[in-house]
């Protein structure tokens, strides 16, 4: 069920000139995408989902509410956030939640695995033959992590002990109770890998308040 609104973020082409390569994952909640602002902080990748069959482009300045601050001496301060408004006529059923739980929390990500296929080729000899080749393609898969409630950081942050841990490409991924959104993951600490930073939904729901109410 989650899959549909839980979405890839790609670049169109990396720092080493891949093209459409994973760059993390976003959460569409009612009518609104959201991720952490770092990812669409790299324009020159051109960061983009796929949303229903169309390619839409995340960009920094079309965000109803962004907030990068990489500089900021106190982590309890953190803040790396993006919230662009959906405009589409399906909305998602999921929500943003106040509560942090220690059970029954889950992290949905999409991960790029490569896939081996037999693939029939013909080889040019005077009696024209057909040889199986293995092929290595790259598909999407829709995966899952438990999660256990570590720390409270801040009213903006908090950490959980993640199984299996997850590595690049999974970040800005939701972690969920439900149809609720806890949290979005923000990275992993390197000394104790399992430890997860996530910022908090209740957090996000605030400012996405906020920018409803200055909007009317």
């Amino acid at each position: 069920m989650f899959e549909q609104w839980i979405l890839p973020i790609f670049y169109k082409k990396d720092e080493q000139g891949e093209k459409n390569t994973l760059a993390g994952q976003c959460v569409w909640v009612n009518n609104y995408l959201i991720t952490a602002a770092h990812v669409v902080d790299k324009i020159n990748n051109e960061p983009y989902v796929r949303l229903r069959g169309e390619e839409l482009s995340l960009v920094k300045e079309e965000a109803i509410a962004y907030s990068y601050t990489p500089q900021i001496n106190k982590l309890e301060d953190y803040e790396d956030y993006a919230i662009f408004h959906v405009i589409n006529k399906l909305r998602s059923p999921l929500h943003l939640s106040e509560i942090i739980s220690n059970n029954n929390m889950t992290c949905f990500y999409n991960k790029k695995q490569q896939r081996q296929e037999i693939c029939d080729t013909k080889r040019g000899t005077i009696w024209e033959t057909l040889d199986q080749e293995p092929i290595l393609t790259n598909e999407m898969r829709f995966l899952c992590s438990s999660a256990k409630l570590d720390a409270v950081l801040s009213s903006k942050l908090f950490q959980c002990e993640i199984s299996p841990v997850l590595s690049e490409g999974d970040s800005r991924c939701p972690i969920m109770i439900n149809n609720n959104v806890v949290g979005i993951l923000l990275g992993a600490f390197t000394q104790n890998i399992n430890i997860h930073l996530f910022q908090s939904a209740a957090y996000i729901k605030k400012i996405l308040d906020q920018c409803l109410a200055n909007s009317l």
